[in-house]
């Protein structure tokens, strides 16, 4: 077949073509330029292609809203993790398949990345994951990596999963595999096979419940060992649920950071400070909402996740009472049928908002919105005479506009 190779680093490109007329291809065309931006001019778009993009490349909020529209699949965000896989898609005839490597953490993460993996998956174009043992790229990199296959006009409508790990052989700098294994991992992915520990098939609505979740580990069930009996294994699942929901909060709260640090080289203390501050102020918001939907529990959780960050008490009961006092003026007003532009104005709050709190809002007539502001004051005047512990003060303020 004939074969055009680009990438920026002109070093890579020999390696690319001497590949290809090792693999028995023509060079139909070589370019030492940026794909996104620069990509080689052809009549037609690619029936193959093959991408290792840059791991941990950094690009600004203003490259990547500035690359064409042609050159991605779906509108742009700052998220630049799965720009080549969209870019991929762009670049394909109707028929076409792309095989693109991915860093493990690009199929679990959420925020922008996890809005692209659900469209891929919705829209269908996601044909199969397959995992590669860490360290496979050393002395390169070290992270967990896997292979995402695209094929556009897709037959079937599932996912083919496979855990190749036990395909390769450790060596001293790295892995390697034999050419025999390569044909076998091929022909899993072809036929679908599902084998216990190696692989699976998911359906859309599957990789949906598991809110698209498309690391092979959740879906491939490892193989039993002999000699282990477990009786009940719910806490283990429990833990392991558990643990996922931190590592996903851990990743959504990097990628805010990295988001709010976009254009620049060093992240300081002061930027972890407002990130902190604004996670504390969106759990507020959340507890609000839980309270007015007469969410009892999820309140009280949203509290004590709140204690754990070691926010003080007294500093929360003044943001519930500072919030409620914000719904109070949104109803106030429209009530009195102002517009959402004047009611933000007067609330110092974005226009957006003013939906968030107008429903936050329904649970309570404006009379009980000015209890709950004035109830707020009280305890927090009962606190500071010692007439009532902080803790509980906050507890019961929740409890009894939540029930």
């Amino acid at each position: 077949g004939r074969v055009v190779a680009q990438d920026i680093n002109v070093s890579i490109i020999g390696i690319a073509a001497i590949m290809t007329i090792l693999s028995g291809n023509k060079i139909g065309a070589v370019k030492c330029a940026d794909s996104l931006y620069n990509p080689i001019e052809q009549n037609e778009k690619y029936d193959r292609i093959i991408l290792e993009p840059p791991f941990g490349g950094r690009y600004s909020k203003e490259y990547i809203m500035n690359i064409p529209s042609d050159n991605c699949m779906y509108e742009h965000t700052s998220d630049s993790r799965y720009l080549f896989i969209r870019h991929a898609l762009a670049s394909l005839k109707d028929d076409g398949i792309a095989a693109i490597l991915v860093p493990m953490g690009a199929l679990f993460s959420s925020g922008s990345t996890g809005s692209i993996r659900q469209k891929l998956v919705d829209d269908n174009y996601i044909e199969a994951i397959i995992e590669f043992p860490k360290n496979m790229l050393f002395p390169y990199a070290s992270v967990a990596t896997a292979l995402v296959i695209l094929k556009k006009n897709k037959v079937n409508d599932d996912i083919i999963m496979i855990n190749s790990k036990d395909f390769f052989m450790k060596i001293i700098k790295g892995f390697t595999i034999t050419d025999e294994n390569v044909q076998r991992i091929t022909e899993i992915y072809r036929n679908r096979e599902v084998i216990e520990g190696v692989s699976n098939t998911i359906t859309k609505e599957i990789a949906a419940e598991n809110g698209y979740n498309l690391c092979t580990t959740q879906y491939v069930t490892l193989k039993a060992s002999e000699g282990i009996v477990v009786e009940d294994n719910r806490k283990f699942i429990e833990n392991y649920e558990e643990l996922l929901q931190k590592l996903r909060n851990i990743d959504k709260e990097l990628e805010k950071l990295l988001c709010y640090c976009l254009e620049k080289d060093t992240i300081e203390e002061a930027d972890v400070e407002a990130i902190t501050t604004e996670q504390i102020q969106s759990k507020v918001f959340d507890m609000v909402d839980a309270i007015s939907n007469h969410k009892q529990k999820v309140a009280l959780d949203l509290y004590y996740d709140l204690l754990a960050l070691k926010e003080p008490a007294m500093r929360i009961m003044f943001l519930i009472t500072r919030q409620f006092q914000m719904l109070m003026i949104v109803k106030s007003m429209s009530n009195k049928g102002f517009g959402n532009k004047e009611i933000a104005s007067k609330a110092g709050c974005p226009e957006w908002a003013v939906k968030k709190y107008q429903a936050q809002g329904r649970g309570y007539s404006l009379e009980q919105l000015k209890k709950a502001v004035n109830d707020g004051v009280s305890y927090e005047e009962a606190v500071k005479t010692g007439r009532m512990n902080d803790q509980l003060a906050v507890e019961l303020f929740i409890m009894q506009y939540s029930k």
